[in-house]
């Protein structure tokens, strides 16, 4: 009996010895890694540098970073900005085609609200503690935009268009006809 578990022990042994890769394969796979983290950090660095040194109302900071979120998670961010922006959106285009086309045609200063917007619209899908993210908080506080009064304007028309879709309901079911 115990022959027969020394048997499977070596067994198993020499199975992990056959499956672990030389050491001679793993040495130049690791260098051929490092040359392309060490330049993305060098590519990176210089990035900075050269978006440090330009003027404040360059456009090219906010493309980047526009192209970025279009590119990185922000779907929901994005159809709704389409939305709010009044973008028509043809049929069989994505709301980020929209969105990118209409933002290849505004200034810098449009831009960065752009994304500005994308950012803070992205964080609104987080909020379940409080009743608005606090990013959306914080960029309301340091534009001072009064949430109270925009939360009433945004209850006014949403009652208004319940009592105009009311209205329309109780045209369509007259009784008689």
């Amino acid at each position: 009996m115990a022959t027969r578990i020394g048997r499977r022990r070596a067994r198993r042994r020499q199975t992990r010895r056959r499956r672990a890769p030389p050491r001679s394969c793993a040495a130049p796979r690791s260098r051929t890694a490092a040359l392309p983290r060490a330049t993305d950090a060098t590519l990176l660095a210089g990035v900075v540098a050269a978006a440090q040194a330009r003027p404040p109302d360059d456009s090219t900071f906010a493309r980047l970073v526009f192209d970025a979120m279009i590119h990185g998670g922000y779907h929901d961010a994005v159809a709704d900005a389409v939305k709010r922006r009044g973008l028509e959106r043809e049929k069989g285009f994505s709301p980020e085609a929209v969105l990118t086309e209409h933002a290849s045609e505004l200034d810098g200063g449009a831009l960065r609200a752009l994304v500005l917007e994308l950012a803070i619209g992205r964080g609104a899908y987080f909020a379940w503690s409080s009743r608005y993210s606090d990013r959306l908080t914080a960029a309301a506080a340091a534009y001072a935009v009064d949430i109270g009064a925009v939360e009433k304007a945004t209850a006014d028309e949403l009652a208004q268009r319940r009592a105009e879709r009311g209205a329309r309901k109780s045209k369509k079911t007259v009784p008689g006809k």
